[in-house]
């Protein structure tokens, strides 16, 4: 499994492709694998050092099952691995955040972009308690927690990060933004979560924490690859 040390460089976030008439309500079949396989090629070809699929930008919560996974599994075997590659599994309920760990983990992914079950805003246990029980089942397959607030509804505190760092062995890294307190959150981690800034941040990350600033996410490499 890949730890906090193996996360570096840049990783390209992928949008979804769409086939045409994927707009209209009743479209099955959206998703372009053709596009898909291009995208990652040029990506990987292009030097990017990790990719993550099906966040925010990826339509990770209104993906129909099917084109999930056939998107999925595309990325999966398109990447063979030649860089790390996180699949996002968010979902509204556990059960299903689950099932798709389990899809990925059979499809040969090395982590996934994980944010909380979205129906419900959860209390700093029950967050706490998701990321231990995904450790817990899926003790194989790296975790990039998705740290949007906004999304989540959650606010992501430190009190969490100390616990997720500690009863969480498998969450590796957390997407973030811009967050006020860096250096404390270091500290909370003990070096156990990587904590990646985009590409507009990097520098400012760098600044306050140079030893432990490895690697950046871009959703701006997938805007015209």
């Amino acid at each position: 499994m890949l730890s906090a040390d193996d996360i570096r460089g840049l990783y390209a976030i992928l949008p979804t492709p769409a086939r045409a008439g994927a707009n209209k309500l009743d479209a099955l079949n959206t998703v372009d694998l053709d596009e898909t396989e291009r995208v990652v090629n040029a990506l990987i070809g292009d030097g990017v050092s990790g990719l993550i699929a099906l966040g925010t930008t990826g339509e990770c919560a209104t993906l129909s099952r099917p084109d999930y996974e056939a998107f999925a599994s595309c990325v999966i075997e398109v990447a063979k691995r030649r860089v790390p590659t996180f699949i996002g599994t968010s979902a509204l309920g556990g059960h299903e955040v689950a099932s798709r760990m389990r899809f990925i983990g059979d499809c040969g992914a090395d982590g996934t972009l994980l944010g909380l079950p979205m129906w419900q805003p959860l209390t700093t246990k029950a967050a706490v308690g998701f990321y231990r029980a995904v450790s817990e089942c899926f003790n194989d397959i790296a975790v990039m927690v998705y740290a949007n607030a906004r999304a989540f509804r959650y606010a992501f505190p430190q009190e969490f990060w100390e616990a997720v760092a500690r009863e969480a062995p498998t969450v590796v890294a957390a997407k973030l933004s811009r967050p006020k307190n860096l250096p404390e959150l270091i500290a909370a981690t003990g070096g156990k979560i990587n904590i990646i800034p985009n590409e507009m941040t990097v520098g400012d990350f760098f600044t306050m924490a140079p030893d432990t600033t490895t690697a950046c996410w871009a959703t701006a490499a997938g805007m015209g690859p």
